[in-house]
């Protein structure tokens, strides 16, 4: 297991019961996150390509409560490394996604879930003191056929 996810697994490890843990990266990197969901052996689930593209330019509307229930039915499945939550969390208003941060870690979602964030890192990092600051940790290189993929 790589050290990247080996700093992940250690703050998941400190929990007993369902965590919502917010891990800060450097880049959008989605090559890693589904990497991540292996070593793990959690699910991968792309919030935009599941529920935002199928909308369309009506993605925008979709509410943060409707996020969600989508992400309480998702997870309820197992352990879930979600992708592309900051797709819609970006098209919100500033208050509203401090306080879905805010709340991420303590919300009942009845298994261990992970957000990665790039664009909200700064933010993130902030409001959870138990956040994963990965920003200046190395990771490794993307090969140029996953980021042709990605």
């Amino acid at each position: 297991m790589e050290h990247w996810i080996k700093i992940i697994a250690k703050q998941l490890a400190k929990k007993k019961e369902w965590y919502g843990l917010i891990v800060a990266f450097p880049e959008y990197r989605p090559d890693l996150l589904k990497t991540l969901a292996h070593e793990l052996n959690y699910s991968f689930y792309d919030y935009r390509e599941a529920e935002m593209a199928p909308l369309g330019m009506k993605a925008a509307e979709l509410t943060l409560a409707e996020l969600d229930r989508t992400l309480f039915k998702t997870i309820q499945a197992g352990p879930t490394v979600l992708h592309n939550i900051e797709s819609l969390l970006v098209s919100k208003q500033n208050q509203s996604v401090i306080d879905w941060l805010t709340e991420f870690s303590t919300k009942p979602w009845g298994h261990n879930v992970v957000l990665p964030v790039v664009i909200l890192a700064d933010v993130a990092l902030r409001l959870q003191a138990d956040a994963v600051d990965l920003t200046h940790t190395a990771l490794p290189e993307q090969s140029l056929i996953s980021r042709l993929m990605h």
